[in-house]
């Protein structure tokens, strides 16, 4: 322990020497030798029966000179304990003795006292005490109230927690342990046993709050606890909203090559307070491209890490905003139709979020080309029809004459189809190096639709 040092004269007081016996300042007496006992801190004037304390004194060197001694600590007829000490001239110290565990119930007398040799003023060395040795004492409490804590969120699901500990002197056996909130949560727990000086926490069934301010109590139920001022403790639990982010609608659109399209979509807050949202596009695919901008201006929205910043959002208040898609201008393998993700986050919140899709769909119209083109051994004719219908697809050279029939009257639905054809006239020869034509034709029953495209052949 520290060492405390305190005043000549103080000490003297401390220790009940007489007022004419208060030691003079150093420059105006010979050096003297005088250590005593100022207090004994421990054992308290009542204890439990059956708790190991460890005996104390307060001890000072009233002295001139740097000294060590015995001191002995003396407590009813079967506890003795001495240690040795070394203290400065003019200071004190708190030392302890050897652990003490009262047994038999009553009053005790206590005596610690000094061993210094050549002591001048024996008068303080010894000082006395009376301990009561009473029973054990039953006494559990509430220490801590773990959980909920403070603030929760709505829809959270809270395992009410609680450190109660056996604050007396006896074993305690089957107590129960209870906590409620006031929104009508109650629940009691069962200790089988708990030893003096011990914790334990103790776990109630989940609690699941709706939004506002409880009181939490947990309480020990021990009839004889002898100290019921620790047997309550309260906590003030306030359940926010828990914040929620809505990106709606889900959309499909169609689309024609090349074309720009704007679809609208909203953000809202479900919250208690206002929170900044950004709005991330996910899947910007080759030859497509997707923008956000402001629905109210048409402006692009600021972007900061890769998010668009619809900026702060007032709770239920819905925030527009128009996904801007432009198609891509001619229709390749892969981008015949594609889905966007528009994921929504909270700024300050990364468990609040949400997302919108936009599935764009190329809108049909009577086309076709190929690919690759040039081409060596084969091809895919990408063919676009913007009804129900009969197809034919034929190959002529140049001078006219039918080399292939890649469809022949075939009947096929509106939409995108692929047709592969491996380069081979009607005979099943390869068609030799050049540039040929293709003729698309689509009776729809109404109408009798004609394309005609070119690819060439490249041979090694």
């Amino acid at each position: 322990m520290g060492r405390l040092r305190l005043p000549l004269v103080l000490f003297a007081a401390l220790s009940g020497t007489a007022a004419g016996n208060i030691l003079l300042p150093h420059d105006s007496r010979p050096e003297s030798l005088d250590a005593g006992v100022v207090a004994i801190v421990v054992p308290p004037d009542t204890v439990d029966s059956g708790i190991p304390l460890t005996p104390a004194a307060l001890v000072a060197n009233f002295g001139d000179v740097d000294t060590g001694f015995p001191v002995t600590m003396l407590i009813g007829a079967d506890y003795a304990s001495t240690v040795d000490i070394r203290l400065a001239a003019g200071t004190a110290d708190t030392f302890a003795f050897g652990d003490w565990t009262p047994t038999a119930n009553g009053a005790g007398a206590v005596t610690c006292y000094t061993g210094l040799a050549g002591d001048a003023d024996p008068g303080n060395d010894t000082a006395h005490r009376v301990v009561v040795v009473v029973a054990p004492r039953s006494d559990v409490g509430v220490v801590e109230i773990r959980a909920p804590d403070p603030v929760v969120n709505s829809g959270d699901t809270v395992l009410p927690r609680a450190l109660v500990k056996n604050c007396g002197a006896a074993v305690e056996r089957y107590f129960d342990v209870r906590f409620s909130v006031d929104d009508g949560y109650f629940e009691t727990v069962t200790i089988d046993e708990l030893a003096p000086a011990a914790a334990v926490e103790v776990t109630f069934p989940p609690w699941q709050p709706a939004a506002g301010i409880y009181t939490a109590a947990c309480s020990t139920m021990l009839g004889r606890d002898a100290n019921p001022d620790n047997d309550r403790l309260l906590r003030t639990v306030t359940v926010r909203r828990r914040t929620a982010l809505s990106v709606e609608p889900d959309t499909s659109v169609a689309v024609a090559t090349g074309a720009t399209l704007d679809v609208r979509l909203y953000a809202e807050l479900d919250s208690d307070d206002p929170h900044p949202v950004g709005i991330e596009p996910v899947g910007d695919e080759a030859g497509w491209h997707l923008e956000l901008v402001d629905a109210a201006t048409g402006v692009p929205l600021p972007v900061e890490d890769g998010r668009a910043q619809l900026g702060t959002l007032t709770p239920f208040v819905r925030q527009g905003f128009l996904a801007r898609l432009t198609a891509p201008g001619t229709v390749t393998g892969g981008a015949l139709a594609r889905t966007f993700v528009l994921r929504g986050s909270v700024l300050d919140d990364s468990a609040a979020r949400d997302s919108a899709l936009v599935t764009a769909t190329f809108e049909p119209s009577f086309a076709a080309h190929n690919y690759p083109n040039p081409l060596r051994d084969s091809t895919s004719f990408v063919v676009s029809l913007p009804g129900d219908g009969t197809t034919t697809l034929r190959v002529y050279d140049r001078s006219g004459r039918l080399l292939a029939t890649v469809l022949d009257a075939v009947a096929m639905r509106t939409g995108i189809h692929y047709l592969g054809w491996r380069a081979l006239d009607r005979t099943g020869a390869r068609i030799a190096p050049g540039t040929y034509q293709y003729v698309l034709l689509h009776d729809t029953g109404g109408q009798d639709l004609r394309f005609v495209g070119r690819l060439v052949v490249a041979r090694d």
